[in-house]
């Protein structure tokens, strides 16, 4: 099992300990899932990612065409999305994600606390750039790194959009992975709570689930208690009860 005390043996993340634990556990997750994938390769999912298909059934087409894949974003603020990962051991994409992440922080490792006029700063920084990829790329500035004082909770995707922008062969291979919104994946969430009879949520549901990944949140206490009779409860009932599991 992978956990803080065994992480040494399947990945070095590449920061000393002390500025890795310093991060927020976002952050630490983020580094975690590139030094695995950059070893060993394969997939990472989070936690909160329900898998309805076979994997085996639809990560060839996803994988084989660059050697990488994560899901499309259309928000105007991230390009990608990380909850779910495939790539080839070794791969370009990773390499080059990994190493200017832990460049960032052996470069600017947080130093707590933080003045309530650069929280504020921060605050208003996000709202600024997040009105295009191309703007969040501004976060990486040494200007805006040393008046916020704090890395941004998007690095990892503001990072990739600077990568896109700067690194022609880093721009090649992602022009060959395949486009899959993210959206898809996030139709259970939106829809958790729609009782089963609720004909139109579940066909959205249920064609949602030929791209085999949902990804879900423990953030709304409503949606983790499951509640019965919800569509949510329905999708998770195959594995709860263990039915799922038993399927050839």
């Amino acid at each position: 099992m992978l956990d803080r005390s065994t992480l040494a043996r399947y990945a070095d993340v590449g920061l000393p300990q002390a500025t890795f634990e310093s991060l927020g556990v976002q952050m630490q997750a983020n580094l975690v899932r590139l030094a695995l994938l950059l070893r060993h390769g394969g997939v990472w999912a989070d936690a909160t990612t329900l898998c309805v298909r076979p994997l085996d059934e639809v990560i060839h087409e996803l994988v084989v065409p660059s050697g990488f894949f994560a899901f499309t974003n259309a928000s105007r603020e991230r390009m990608l999305s990380n909850w779910f990962l495939a790539a080839l051991p070794q791969y370009p994409i990773v390499a080059a994600l990994h190493t200017r992440l832990i460049g960032y922080f052996r470069a600017h490792p947080p130093r707590p606390p933080y003045h309530r006029w650069q929280r504020l700063l921060h605050k208003l920084a996000r709202e600024a750039f997040k009105v295009h990829p191309a703007a969040t790329r501004l976060w990486l500035s040494r200007p805006v790194i040393a008046l916020t004082g704090h890395y941004p909770y998007f690095l990892f995707h503001y990072t990739f959009a600077d990568l896109l922008a700067r690194d022609r062969p880093f721009r090649a291979l992602w022009s060959r992975t395949p486009r899959r919104l993210n959206g898809l994946g996030k139709t259970l969430s939106r829809l958790a709570l729609r009782p089963v009879d609720d004909v139109g949520a579940a066909a959205a549901v249920a064609q949602a689930a030929s791209g085999a990944l949902f990804k879900l949140s423990w953030k709304n206490p409503a949606v983790a208690a499951i509640p019965a009779g919800t569509l949510l409860a329905k999708s998770l009932a195959p594995y709860r009860d263990g039915s799922a599991a038993a399927e050839p």
